[in-house]
């Protein structure tokens, strides 16, 4: 299924399967992606930002040069994913899974919020600031 380039901001597409859809260059921004599955999509330059992707499956999608500033992915499982060059500022990893992705910058990790909760990586260690379980801010 090829959106690619589709302006869906704001589109409410929870709980759709999305598996292995060509979004390449698509707005998402805003966008109630609860639930999705976008398991091997092709999110390469698509804007996200702001948009809830909670428990949303995005094993092995491509989210090459993608913005996912502010987005909600609590819960979302991210594992497999190729994420070079992704912007992640203030994007909500708490219980993501993103063990196996590519490419995650620790920059933009740093930029992020998780808890001890977020699964990295292997060799991506875990920012200092971020908050544990219970919601307190670590020293």
């Amino acid at each position: 299924m090829s959106l690619r380039g589709t302006d869906l901001r704001r589109a409410d597409v929870c709980n759709a399967d999305l598996s292995r859809a060509d979004l390449r260059g698509a707005n998402l921004s805003g966008g109630d992606l609860k639930g999705t599955a976008l398991r091997g999509a092709e999110l390469r330059d698509a804007d996200l930002g702001g948009a809830d992707l909670s428990s949303a499956d995005l094993s092995g999608a491509n989210l090459t040069n993608a913005f996912l500033g502010e987005a909600k992915l609590r819960g979302a499982n991210l594992s497999g994913a190729t994420l070079v060059r992704t912007e992640l500022p203030d994007a909500d990893l708490r219980r993501a899974k993103l063990s196996g992705a590519e490419g995650l910058d620790p920059e933009e990790i740093r930029l992020a919020v998780g808890t001890s909760e977020t699964q990295l990586p292997e060799g991506v260690d875990r920012p200092e600031h971020w908050i544990v379980p219970n919601g307190d801010l670590r020293a």
